[in-house]
């Protein structure tokens, strides 16, 4: 739509833009609302701006629609949790059967909400006070700490970061909050061998050379090519020394490292649901049969990358979901198996986004037991 209306002013684009973002997030909403059948996303944009309090332009899509028919279907929303939610019937359905359900509304109220923007300071070039001090004297960008969570700093509003000189110079990455505890679950010391088996561009896997201080070694594995290539540039940018990368198709780290490493971390790939205050296509996108699929990845990967760990090693475990099939389930399975008869579960949580504010995550501890 914005490439076919080059002659719409940055204003103009910036509102189609907000618009399209906004019906994402409350598409049965404004599905709800629409006059139309064939819910065109013009009808869809019509029924936006109406209900944003935007006058409609003299447009030849909108001559048919009437603003008042579209305010009084507003009024008649069901009283359906998913549409008032906004968020797929199954979707609701495998909340409602895991969780309580206040805490099942508050969540989704929290996911309908727009995330903060989060940054993680870079200690192998910078302190979190002065680069904190550097934001504001020379951009004026104002951030706050983060109780629990040593590097990470949480920006005032929303601003592009990726053209100011100190993201380019590897000063700071952006990544959430709850995903950066991850690391810290992780907590390698200097002269360890750490294993990232699902490293993908490497948000975690800088995180823990900054906490290694440049001192052992990280093998970052990924089986997506591309990834692995943004990785190289990210290491090279915050100085990073202590990282090996290993795509798919070179020596399988399997048995390459076969119980040698210190720590593993599977960062593993999932449906990402917690994510959906800054991703709110998702929920559109995803399906019971993709995340069972899923589910089955995940196993695969703690029963193969388990074996890496060294006796007395640690397994971390972690996605990006709050759904306990893709959580606490497949830990217990993993447990259960003969792979996992070796580990114990050290500590195991999931970080809702009604309660932390950011991205829900979960995040699983487990040690090998020391061999005899």
């Amino acid at each position: 739509m914005l490439k076919s209306n080059r002659r719409w002013g940055s204003k103009d684009r910036k509102l189609v833009g907000k618009a399209i973002y906004d019906i994402l997030r409350w598409k049965r909403h404004y599905e709800i609302s629409s006059e139309s059948k064939e819910q065109s996303l013009w009808d869809l944009l019509a029924s936006w701006a109406v209900l944003n309090n935007y006058e409609l332009p003299d447009w030849e899509v909108f001559t048919r629609f009437e603003s008042r028919t579209t305010l009084e279907k507003q009024h008649h929303l069901s009283s359906d949790d998913a549409v008032r939610h906004s968020i797929p019937d199954w979707l609701n359905e495998l909340g409602s059967a895991h969780f309580p359900p206040a805490l099942w509304e508050k969540e989704m109220q929290s996911l309908n909400r727009e995330s903060p923007l989060a940054i993680r300071v870079n200690r192998l070039k910078i302190d979190v006070e002065d680069l904190q001090a550097k934001l504001n004297t020379h951009f004026n960008i104002i951030s706050k700490r983060v109780q629990g969570v040593s590097e990470a700093l949480v920006l005032e509003q929303h601003q592009p970061l990726q053209s100011i000189s100190l993201y380019r110079e590897g000063f700071f990455e952006i990544q959430d909050v709850n995903s950066q505890r991850v690391a810290h679950w992780v907590n390698p010391k200097p002269g360890m061998t750490v294993l990232d088996v699902c490293a993908g561009a490497g948000g975690k896997t800088l995180h823990l050379a900054s906490k290694m201080n440049g001192k052992g070694v990280i093998i970052a594995h990924d089986i997506e090519p591309l990834k692995l290539k943004q990785l190289h540039k990210r290491m090279l940018r915050s100085g990073a020394t202590n990282i090996s990368i290993i795509s798919s198709e070179e020596k399988p780290i399997s048995t390459t490292y076969h119980q040698k490493a210190d720590c593993v971390l599977i960062d593993a790939p999932c449906s990402g649901l917690g994510t959906l205050g800054r991703n709110p296509d998702l929920k559109w996108r995803m399906n019971p049969k993709t995340i069972h699929s899923i589910e089955k990845t995940q196993q695969n990967l703690l029963q193969k990358y388990s074996q890496t760990v060294r006796p007395g090693g640690i397994l971390v475990y972690a996605t990006c979901t709050f759904l306990p099939n893709e959580n606490q389930i497949q830990i217990a399975a993993f447990l259960n198996s003969k792979e996992g008869a070796d580990f114990s579960l050290e500590k195991a949580e999931t970080f809702f986004k009604h309660q932390s504010g950011f991205d829900s995550f979960f995040i699983a501890k487990l040690k090998r037991g020391d061999s005899d």
